[in-house]
């Protein structure tokens, strides 16, 4: 009986200490209409967001930098019926709340999302509005920023049995994979954008022509329009979605003026035949893959005025075939990612290794000339062989790092060329593979180093500058080095 007694009044006195300062806390909340709150951000910006697809989220802190706790009488989204725009506030969802107390030097996380309705219209459209917070008797406001865009939304697979085109009035947004039948065409507007989730890809069985301009480029790439970090673009980063796949019966393929970036796989063209043109790519952009940017197994593929580049893997890799690469950049500088030891910018073989079994298939020919071929490690050229197949390659006026000698390689430059950016972190990971005006690029690092005949066939670079200068060799790679403008 005395432990219970005991028990009992401690009990009554911790619910006394509660209540006095519990009172004491409240009593103590300021009033003083100059106390006011702060803001990590005045605006919450979320660029564009697909109408009916919620946004990701964004996120802010409210600060009470003041010496008294404040009392938030309430906190609204002023439009919410019409914007879309949802909140959560200290682990509350809603889109009004009441009667919150922040303690002095002390914060509160709000969350942030949004999912807009269709607009009707083919270009974004700004959507705003604003969050409000009354404290003592006065208003202050966060901005709420979204452009909302409508989307062709391709949803559970979709598969194209009859000869289409695609127009670039708006953006596509595909889940899962998108599939073009055997015997079908699927033809594609300049300008058109292909948003893809995670894990979506190409499968074609028909043919795909993709055909952009340098002005209105076709675009493949992730969904993702948010940040992994403060700073850092889902939009940077590989392995965004899966990949084109080009099945083996699939022929005439054509890429012109085509980005393809944040993917897996890349461009994978599956076991066929070098009898019969599989794919053409001009003028293009495949970079930023998990895997390579390009493989092939025995195919034949031709390549002219294009980057290839950063990928985990190989950038480049061609078992068996016959190839053509004219005025290609081919350059892995990966660094978001570590790349896989003992990959290369440019791997050939005249043999296929899988699970279960070892097949050759001859590299009936492979030719690279005015090309460019670098990357991050001491070689970047890696060219394995079965002595009893066919293995031709041939490389002509091209700048190389790698140790390269022998009847295969004509007028080479061995080394590294200088670019206008490296990608490191303090730039988001953008890379720009256009040639550098360092001193040793102007004394004719791959600067100057091409041949003209070669250049004729291809006379201006993907940005559109004309390489073929009278009295001056032309550059190698995909780009012209442009010198930097003076004052």
């Amino acid at each position: 009986m005395h432990k219970l007694s005991v028990l009992l009044l401690l009990c009554i006195a911790l619910s006394a200490c509660l209540l006095f300062s519990c009172s004491d806390w409240e009593d103590n909340i300021s009033t003083n209409p100059a106390h006011q709150l702060s803001f990590s951000v005045d605006t919450v910006d979320f660029d564009m967001v697909f109408t009916t697809i919620g946004s990701a989220t964004r996120e802010f802190l409210i600060y009470n930098l003041n010496s008294k706790p404040l009392h938030i009488s309430s906190i609204s989204i002023a439009n919410h019926e019409n914007s879309g725009f949802r909140i959560n506030v200290d682990g509350r969802k809603g889109t009004t709340f009441s009667d919150i107390t922040i303690l002095e030097k002390d914060s509160i996380y709000v969350l942030v999302e949004v999912t807009v309705n269709p607009t009707g219209e083919n270009q974004p459209i700004l959507i705003e509005d604003k969050i409000n917070f009354l404290t003592n008797g006065l208003t202050q406001s966060v901005q709420l920023k979204a452009y909302g865009q409508d989307a062709h939304l391709i949803k559970d697979g979709y598969r194209f049995a009859q000869d289409t085109f695609l127009t670039a009035e708006k953006p596509y947004l595909i889940y899962d994979s998108i599939e073009i039948a055997a015997g079908t065409t699927v033809e594609i507007e300049a300008g058109a954008t292909f948003y893809m989730h995670n894990k979506a890809k190409w499968l074609v069985e028909g043919r795909l022509i993709a055909r952009g301009t340098m002005a209105y480029p076709i675009l493949f790439r992730g969904d993702r329009l948010d940040y992994l970090e403060t700073d850092r673009l889902y939009d940077r980063i590989p392995g965004q979605w899966d990949g084109i796949y080009f099945s083996p019966e699939s022929f005439e393929n054509e890429l012109d003026y085509v980005i393809i970036r944040n993917t897996v796989g890349g461009v994978m063209c599956e076991e066929s035949t070098p009898d019969r043109l599989k794919l053409t790519i001009t003028n293009s952009q495949l970079t930023n893959s998990d895997q390579s940017v390009l493989q092939a197994i025995n195919c034949f593929i031709e390549v002219g005025n294009t980057e290839l580049s950063n990928a985990v893997e190989d950038v480049v890799a061609l078992y068996g075939g016959k190839y053509n690469f004219t005025h290609c950049t081919l350059a892995n500088y990966m660094n978001r990612k570590t790349r896989t030891s003992g990959m290369y910018a440019l791997y050939l073989s005249n043999f296929y290794t899988t699970v279960n079994e070892e097949k050759v298939f001859p590299l009936v020919e492979s030719v690279f000339e005015n090309c460019i071929i670098d990357g991050s490690f001491s070689d970047e050229l890696g060219i394995e062989k079965k002595e009893n197949s066919t293995c031709n390659y041939q490389f002509n006026y091209c700048t190389i790092k790698s140790p390269v000698e022998g009847s295969g390689f004509t007028h080479i430059q061995i080394g590294s060329p200088a670019y206008l950016n490296m990608g490191n972190r303090d730039n988001d990971y953008y890379f720009d593979f256009r040639l550098a005006g360092t001193d040793e690029a102007e004394q004719g690092y791959a600067i100057g180093n091409g041949d003209p005949a070669i250049a004729e066939k291809y006379p201006y670079d993907r940005y559109g500058v004309y390489r073929l200068t009278d009295g001056k060799a032309p550059d190698v790679g995909a780009y012209v080095y442009v010198p930097p403008t003076t004052d």
